[in-house]
């Protein structure tokens, strides 16, 4: 999800939430291999965005693990750089985008994407 958000923002040129929430939902209907129930339920919804990116905040609050470990790991990256990140973590990643028609991101498009959020 963090990908998609990044990619709104480089094709919007600012932070569009209608256009982010239309992202999550493809996502989402992709059926995704780790999605949480909560996360899939808001997003499969009926709601419009802004009364879902609300009900979504009030879910995330009652403690998805692999969601704060991932805000926690991007926080603690952006703090200490790719450097201080073991390599052996960074070889392995890769990012299926479900609903993308099958793009997977590694490592290198990841940080080059980092690299173009940061200009």
């Amino acid at each position: 999800m963090a990908v998609l958000v990044a990619e709104s923002l480089l094709e919007q040129g600012e932070l569009d939430l209608p256009d982010i929430f239309d992202r999550f939902r493809r996502w989402a209907a992709a059926e995704p291999k780790d999605i949480g129930i909560q996360t899939e339920s808001v997003l499969t919804s009926d709601y419009a965005w802004d009364l879902a990116a609300a009900v979504h905040a009030a879910v995330d609050l009652g403690g998805d693990t692999d969601t704060v470990a991932a805000v926690t790991g991007g926080l603690a990256g952006a703090r200490y750089g790719l450097a201080a990140i073991p390599t052996r973590w960074t070889e392995p990643l890769h990012v299926p985008l479900p609903g993308s028609g099958g793009r997977v991101l590694r490592a290198p498009e990841l940080i080059a994407m980092a690299a173009r959020l940061a200009a």
